[in-house]
This record gives structure tokens, sequence and C-alpha cells, in this order.
């Protein structure tokens, strides 16, 4: 697909732009790769991208999902259409900048410099499937524990309820989860537009429950004010439920690894 290889392209630049190491030819590097899918929903067109960090054994290290919802800009049945190369800059410099963010952590965490190899051109359209089953898990709990911050209206509360729904639903058939549990954590922002709508970001970061990150997922969507201003309702749970979908494609084992 063209868009793929576009954001490959992006994503390489922008990668660059934040000064991410890289160190070409060397034997303990990292390696990117990806996923992308888009389509259209009542709200707009949705977009979303699977980021995977690898290192030399081919083990994934990192992951970061983001799903960002656009305005309709044409009607041909195409959600590409909808989808500008504008757009995809603005996702790739996102991921950038996220992946720029965990580099530093792992510096931090290693005391020492860590390199990568970047193959940016390998982005692939595709969807992230679950290996098979590592263990069982225990259906007596939800593995993770949810914290959502500060929000308008009672988002604190509905997407906490909502992603608490969402996730208990798809936890019997996961069971590669760890049964040690994770938690996630959910910020919100808001922020004003020109076109008088609201744009509202949500971030989760997902980590054990012993404080190793995850992954990331992300999602954005304008609306209207009002509607995030009082009873978040339908709103919270089509959040919850593109946000459940993120966490598991984040925490599921890659196709034909364990």
């Amino acid at each position: 697909m063209a868009e793929a290889a576009i954001f490959a392209a992006l994503l390489k630049e922008e990668a660059a732009k934040a000064r991410l190491p890289v160190a070409d030819g060397e034997a303990s590097t990292y390696e990117i790769s990806g996923a992308m899918d888009a389509g259209e929903n009542a709200e707009g067109a949705y977009v979303v991208t699977v980021i995977d960090v690898r290192d030399a054994t081919g083990a994934r290290v990192h992951r970061v999902v983001n799903e960002e919802t656009l305005p309709l800009r044409a009607g041909n049945g195409d959600p590409w259409a909808h989808i500008a190369r504008a757009d995809l800059r603005r996702i790739a410099g996102d991921a950038a900048a996220r992946l720029a963010v965990w580099y530093a952590s792992e510096i931090d965490a290693q005391s020492g410099a860590m390199t990568k190899a970047g193959s940016g051109d390998r982005i692939v359209t595709g969807s992230i499937a679950a290996s098979a089953a590592q263990r069982p898990q225990d259906q007596d709990r939800l593995p993770f524990d949810i914290i959502v911050g500060a929000a308008p209206g009672d988002g604190n509360a509905a997407l906490t309820r909502a992603l608490d729904s969402a996730l208990a639903r798809r936890v019997p058939t996961a069971t590669w989860l760890r049964n040690e549990g994770y938690k996630i954590e959910g910020s919100i922002f808001t922020a004003s537009r020109n076109d008088g709508r609201t744009e509202v970001s949500i971030h989760w970061i997902v980590t054990s429950l012993s404080g190793e990150t995850l992954g990331e997922v992300k999602q954005r969507n304008a609306l209207d004010a009002a509607s995030i201003a009082g009873n978040w309702g339908k709103l919270a749970e089509n959040a919850a439920e593109a946000a459940a979908e993120g966490v598991m494609a984040l925490l599921a084992p890659s196709p034909g690894r364990s």
C-alpha cells in the first residue's frame, strides 16, 4: 500500500529529527516494524498504527499503538482518501517523539548508550494476532489496574468503568496475559480548535506491576465541547472499546512468537 510506504519514509525522517540513536551495521541494534489500518465509523475516518521495536534477537522490546479519528474529506468509500500526507507526518512525528522518550528511559536504565538500526521501510499493512496460549489466566480477577487522570465532566469515572468492562470481555480468550497483572494509566488532554471543536487526546501507558513500561496507546478525536462537559456516556464506551483493542494488541505475542 502506498500509504504504508509513505508512512515508513516519514517515520524514518521524524526519527532522524528526534535524534534517535542510529548505528547501522553494528551487532547490538534495534529494528522498527509495524502495521497500519484505516476505516470509517460514525465519528469519521480512523487510522490505526502499530509500531514495534525489536532487539537483535528479534524479540519485541517495545510497542506503540496509535488510533486517530479524522474528519471525512471525500465520499468515494475509500477510508485512505480522508487521510492526508500531513496527517501521516503528524502521526509519524508523534510516534518518533514517544520512541525517543522510550530510548532515553532505556539509556537511563542500562546506564549506557543504546543503538538502533531503523528499517522504517518495513512498515506493512496487516493486523496483530495472538499466538497460541502460553499459560492459563486466572479468570477470578481482572489482571489490569486502571488509573485515569483528571478529565472534563465524568470522564474519569466513565472511562475507568468502560475500559474495565471492555477489557473484562477480552480477558477470557487472552490466555497469554501475565498472571501477575498490569497497570494502565490514562491521561486526558483537551485543546480548542479554530473550527470551534475541542481536540481530545487520551494517552494510555501500560506497565507491568513492577513498573516496566510495556507500551503505549494514544487516541485523538475532535468533538463538540458539550459532549465532554457532562456525562460522557457512549463516548466513553467507544473510546474504551478502541483503547481495549489497542491494549490487547500491544500485549499480544507477535505471530509465531511465544
